[in-house]
């Protein structure tokens, strides 16, 4: 059995008996794909997660399985991406979610509100003059990256680029059926993606706004995690 099943047309509808099937396994089992260990149940996972002998820094900086024409393009992407808060431990994971949580404050999301609503309407007014609404893909899909461009203050025409990128980054963490050179050009997307947001950084260092971008690259010296 493997976790992967899931995913497969016949349990896409219902993939309870899946998940119940990998339970009765025992809260540690063998994923039968991909050959790692599955670890099951609320307990279980949550002394995982507590467990300091467990790292969550799983990425490496082996290219070999790249082809090599890729190399030069992909390696400061990989570099960068080892060390996102999602792929480190404490300290440097505890430190830069502090620095985050300090910048994500209350008053900051509050004054997204009306930002937020704006976002919401204009996709319902997108497809007002079409009778129909496909809810996953013209509101709960787009809706997400929308707002997360909004509070990083990306510019209203690049929304749709940062949804792209947004997107091939979930097919980065995933992985499922992907060759090494469609990661390839996965990652090189990501590149760009990165290279995106340093030219935002360096622009709003010289033209600042009030937003949380600013927050994150206004830390004190020493603090800048952007």
């Amino acid at each position: 059995p493997s976790l992967t099943d899931v995913l497969q047309p016949q349990h896409r509808a219902n993939p309870y008996p899946v998940y119940e099937a990998l339970r009765a396994l025992g809260p540690v089992c063998r994923d039968g794909t991909w050959g790692s260990w599955m670890v099951m149940g609320h307990a279980a996972t949550s002394e995982v997660l507590r467990d300091p002998r467990f790292s969550a820094q799983r990425l490496g900086l082996d290219l070999s399985w790249l082809p090599q024409s890729q190399h030069e393009a992909v390696a400061p992407v990989l570099r960068a991406i080892t060390r996102q808060m999602l792929f480190l431990d404490p300290p440097d994971h505890t430190r830069l979610r502090a620095l985050t949580t300090k910048a994500f404050t209350p008053l900051v999301v509050e004054r997204m509100r009306e930002d937020i609503q704006a976002i919401a309407d204009d996709l319902l007014d997108r497809v007002q003059n079409t009778g129909r609404i496909e809810v996953i893909a013209d509101l709960a899909a787009p809706f997400p990256a929308a707002v997360v461009a909004e509070l990083l203050g990306v510019p209203y025409e690049d929304r749709d680029r940062f949804a792209r990128w947004s997107d091939d980054f979930v097919v980065f963490l995933d992985g499922t059926g992907l060759d090494a050179e469609a990661m390839g050009r996965v990652m090189i997307s990501l590149g760009e993606f990165l290279a995106y947001f340093q030219a935002l950084v360096q622009r709003r260092r010289s033209s600042p706004r009030d937003d949380l971008l600013q927050a994150l690259i206004a830390r004190p010296r020493g603090e800048a995690i952007c």
